[in-house]
């Protein structure tokens, strides 16, 4: 008996730092002081001639995926999906390793094929919108376009936010500062929303009719 009961608490305190983990995924983004929202419009949601770099995290009771999304003017749509399986199944999506570099989704795509990948676990879905110059886009396009030896974009099973963290500290800097490689993606863009914030913070959440979109207060 002593022997179940001791087996017992080594399960309850093994388990522990999982469900503190899987907790945090399922609260979503933490939203700073001072940040107002709106009903996102259409043309929040629309790819336009802004360059963007989005920083896509997905919150839900398996934990936080990541995926990034660069965006701009006459150039060509990317997506980087480590360790993820958007397009593996063909259907007009042109992957290469983790890269999707035609029939990249849109936003509302990705939100629908996430919900339908976690069936009902599935709860937030969150882009961290930067505004950049076309410079950088191309600057963030070039590792993912043409990988070297000093970085691959194939990503093991469950390493996204350990890829992606690294992508951001090797090449996005100024606009965001990445100083050490994150496990799980949500912890990473905490701090970020403090140190860095995006130009704006768009939300999906299960329920919600129309998506979100969160912005700094201009003083």
């Amino acid at each position: 008996m002593k022997d179940a009961h001791r087996l017992y608490v080594h399960l309850l305190f093994g388990l522990l730092p999982l469900v503190t983990s899987v907790g945090c995924a399922i609260s979503g983004p933490r939203i700073p002081d001072g940040w107002e929202s709106r009903p996102a419009t259409p043309i929040d949601l629309k790819d336009g001639d802004q360059a963007r770099l989005q920083i896509i995290v997905t919150y839900d009771l398996i934990g936080s995926h990541i995926v990034l999304r660069i965006t701009g003017p006459q150039r060509q749509l990317i997506m980087w999906d480590p360790a993820g399986q958007f397009g593996l199944d063909g259907h007009g999506v042109q992957r290469k390793r983790d890269v999707i570099f035609d029939g990249v989704p849109t936003l509302d795509e990705y939100w629908t094929y996430r919900q339908q990948l976690s069936g009902s676990v599935s709860h937030k879905f969150a882009i961290y919108e930067y505004d950049i110059v076309d410079r950088q886009a191309d600057e963030l396009r070039e590792p993912l376009f043409h990988e070297t030896e000093l970085f691959r974009t194939k990503t093991g099973s469950a390493r996204c936010g350990l890829a992606a963290s690294e992508f951001l500290m090797r090449f996005a800097k100024p606009t965001v500062r990445v100083c050490e490689q994150r496990f799980m993606p949500h912890h990473m863009m905490d701090k970020l929303m403090v140190n860095d914030p995006p130009s704006r913070l768009i939300l999906y959440c299960d329920g919600w009719i129309v998506p979100r979109v969160y912005e700094q207060i201009r003083r």
